[in-house]
């Protein structure tokens, strides 16, 4: 049997656990497993999961994670759902409908517990201003909006979720949800529509969207910050 250190030239290192940073390429003895370990890199790529049961466009922007994930309302064809699923990383269950049926609205949270808000309801088609949140079985009526809007951006948890942007027209209102009611705070510099939204309550980031044409621009947001400064007065 060839023996490593004369086909490489040095020693594997043995070790009682795996590194935690380790390279591509790296190889080492693992002690407890007494096995040969090597970093090698797989690339990424999509792999099919589990159909929808309802299809559908429009839904709500991302709510929970790949294996708890969750998508409620939407439009199958010139008219808006209600219908709820749940994603549990192979297959999609359909749970408890949304209160009021609708779609582009704003999410946040997990799937056990989230936060839906806006949207659009057609025909006829109208902006909603209504919150629901939803612990894992039910969806529940939070506060109404100060703003109906749809096709916004929102970021956060069910408790302290951000939205911001939306239609109809284009706005800069931004809004923050404390888990039972929304506050009016500092509005985008840009007015826009289907834009992109990350970060937290009070570490949002905007991005992209239509104003109407396709718009680049990225704004972070901060919340309000109780600074102590001082005054020389020697």
């Amino acid at each position: 049997m060839s023996i490593y250190r004369t086909l490489k030239g040095y020693n594997i290192k043995s070790v009682t656990s795996d590194p935690s940073n380790s390279k591509e390429g790296q190889i080492w003895y693992n002690d407890t497993s007494n096995k040969i370990r090597v970093n090698t890199i797989k690339p990424a790529a999509w792999a099919s999961g589990g159909n929808l049961n309802t299809a559908r466009f429009a839904m709500n922007q991302g709510a929970g994670t790949q294996t708890a994930g969750l998508v409620a309302g939407g439009n199958p064809s010139n008219s808006t759902l209600a219908v709820a699923e749940e994603y549990n990383g192979s297959s999609w269950a359909e749970q408890n409908d949304l209160n009021t049926s609708r779609q582009m609205m704003g999410a946040a949270g997990t799937q056990t517990a989230s936060v839906f808000f806006g949207g659009r309801l057609i025909p006829p088609p109208s902006a909603k201003n209504e919150t629901e949140e939803y612990n894992g079985t039910s969806w529940t009526a939070g506060g109404n909006m100060g703003a109906a809007r749809y096709s916004l951006g929102s970021a956060g948890l069910q408790t302290a979720a951000l939205a911001f942007g939306g239609s109809p027209g284009g706005v800069v209102t931004t809004e923050q949800y404390d888990g039972s009611s929304w506050t009016s705070t500092a509005s985008l510099a840009t007015a826009r529509v289907q834009l992109a939204g990350l970060g937290t309550k009070t570490a949002g980031l905007a991005t992209g969207g239509r104003t109407p044409s396709a718009s680049n621009a990225t704004e972070e947001f901060t919340d309000i910050v109780n600074e102590v400064t001082s005054l020389d007065v020697s």
